[in-house]
């Protein structure tokens, strides 16, 4: 039997990787920052921002198109 190797193994997800959870976040010019696991929620999320504080309609395709992926968190 091989010995364990004594360095620790990270598993780096790669873009599309969807074996991983991913996010999706919109960053608002107000500062506020919406999330969501689906295009479908982030959309809800920032779509309600948008006219509850801005009284502005956003477009479904406005809204992804300022999405970014939520960078993945690497644990120590």
């Amino acid at each position: 039997m091989a010995p364990a190797p004594s360095a620790e193994v990270r598993v780096v997800p790669e873009e599309g990787d969807a074996s991983m959870p991913t996010m999706k976040r919109i960053t608002c010019e107000c500062g506020f920052v919406a999330r969501g696991a689906t295009d479908d929620e982030l959309v809800e999320v920032i779509q309600k921002h948008a006219k509850q504080v801005h009284d502005i309609d956003l477009r479904r395709e406005q809204a992804l198109a300022m999405a970014e992926i939520e960078p993945y968190p690497v644990r120590p």
